[in-house]
């Protein structure tokens, strides 16, 4: 099992996520990296889908973190997904390629599995880019 994560949101590194999600449990910061996607938001979520498109990118951090079930059952809570009831989930977890430095880690991912028409898209592929251009 992978102790590797990919975080595409409000806990990036440059976000002060200590309010969603404990820094101690995110471990070593690896670096930044992307995984073919698209970011959307909407009211209340940063949220990532998987696509096949290679020109299109999310844009996120790696973390190596020493405490991995305690963290993805930490983001399960903050992310409903549910491993017991997919019915229940608003994600998917799953492992990910994700490219960073010329190397590929696999990483712990939550991709959206609902609906996203209504929702906007981040064109950049990038949160952090897009509420630094947003406000």
């Amino acid at each position: 099992m992978s102790d590797y994560v990919f975080v595409y949101g409000r806990l990036r590194k440059d976000y002060p996520y200590e309010k969603f999600v404990n820094p101690v449990l995110l471990g070593k910061y690896i670096g930044e990296g992307s995984v073919n996607g698209r970011l959307y938001l909407n009211e209340m979520e940063v949220l990532a889908v998987e696509c096949a498109n290679p020109m299109l990118n999310i844009f996120g951090d790696i973390y190596l973190t020493e405490q991995l079930p305690e963290l993805l059952a930490e983001m399960d809570k903050i992310l409903i997904y549910n491993k017991d009831n997919d019915r229940e989930s608003l994600f998917n977890r799953k492992l990910a390629n994700i490219e960073c430095f010329g190397k590929t880690y696999s990483c712990w991912v939550y991709f959206y599995k609902h609906d996203v028409s209504k929702f906007e898209a981040i064109p950049s592929g990038d949160y952090l880019e897009h509420i630094k251009t947003d406000f």
